[in-house]
């Protein structure tokens, strides 16, 4: 089974302009408070890698607010500048504080933050709860800045897993692919009017060789790597 994910741009005088609320990309848009589900632009000199927030959460130790996105859009790394959407005067949205141990998951604390995710088509919904991952036959929609809002299906939990160099002790995959600026988005699901974390998108890979699948890391890896809890509604 092949994985891969995203993988960084160079900062250009094209990527420095501020993003307007009339932008025609519903994640491309400046938004404060920062929810689950837009773009972000997390900076490494003068490399950008592009991504998508995954969803608003508090520090356990401290109750600090913040988000989560994946690890890999940092490079594994702590100390970058996250910018929201993307890199440009009056954006930067936080830094990297932490990177979860052998997953995925990095936390930027930022005070201005909302749990609400971006459903695509410049909608909201709150997010009502979490589940620790994927459970069989749920249905599953994920949130990315490249592919939009797309649902498909839970397909099953694999572990000890290396992807792009980085060893993960547990992902899931769920049916329909993503591509580079999906990575962080959240993975969710809705039951009984509530909407409910599941994971945050990692990348993508094949099924049987044939079936294109997202690769997301599991909210239960998230919490537990990272210390936060999600934030609720």
């Amino acid at each position: 089974m092949f994985f891969s994910t995203g993988t960084p741009i160079n900062i250009t005088s094209a990527s420095i302009n501020q993003v307007s609320t009339s932008s025609v990309d519903p994640y491309l848009v400046y938004r404060r408070p920062i929810t689950g589900g837009i773009a972000l632009t997390i900076v490494n000199g003068g490399s950008g890698a592009d991504g998508t927030i995954g969803f608003a959460a508090k520090r356990n130790s401290d109750n600090a607010n913040g988000y989560v996105t994946t690890g890999h859009t940092s490079w594994f790394q702590t100390g970058l500048p996250s910018y929201q959407p993307i890199y440009g005067s009056g954006n930067q949205a936080g830094t990297v504080s932490k990177i979860g141990t052998n997953t995925d998951a990095a936390f930027v604390p930022y005070s201005n933050v909302a749990a609400r995710i971006h459903t695509g088509g410049g909608n909201f919904v709150n997010v009502d709860g979490y589940y620790s991952g994927g459970i069989s036959g749920m249905t599953l929609t994920k949130s990315g800045r490249a592919s939009g809002s797309v649902t498909g299906q839970y397909i099953g939990v694999l572990t000890g897993q290396t992807i792009g160099g980085h060893y993960m002790d547990k992902i899931e995959l769920m049916t329909t692919t993503c591509t580079s600026g999906d990575s962080g988005g959240p993975v969710y699901a809705y039951y009984n009017g509530n909407y409910k974390i599941v994971g945050i998108i990692c990348g993508w890979t094949t099924v049987n060789q044939s079936i294109p699948a997202t690769v997301y890391i599991p909210c239960g890896e998230v919490t537990s790597k990272l210390g936060v809890t999600p934030l609720t509604a």
